[in-house]
């Protein structure tokens, strides 16, 4: 299963979520909007009550290694850091 790391959505680096390494899945939130992604979460259990998390908030979701796990501020910063163009994953809308 994929890791997430959710986007900053802001040059102060706010989150929607705690921030964290995410195991789960994007899926289309309706049939009819396949476009419109939600988040599936499966670890770290702190955030699983999140599940089903609109992908289209804030910042996005960028691919990242495992495993799932809760991050402090500097963690999460140098994990964005470190991304490339490509493991970043669509918004949603």
């Amino acid at each position: 299963m994929p890791f997430y790391i959710e986007l900053p959505a802001d040059e102060y680096g706010n989150t929607a979520l705690p921030m964290a390494v995410i195991e789960g899945r994007m899926t289309a939130r309706d049939e009819r909007y396949p476009e419109q992604l939600s988040l599936l979460i499966d670890s770290p259990p702190e955030l699983v009550p999140w599940s089903g998390y609109s992908a289209g908030m804030y910042g996005g979701y960028a691919e990242t290694d495992g495993p799932a796990r809760t991050l402090t501020r500097e963690e999460h910063r140098e994990i964005i850091a470190g991304l490339g163009q490509a493991r970043r994953v669509r918004r949603g809308a």
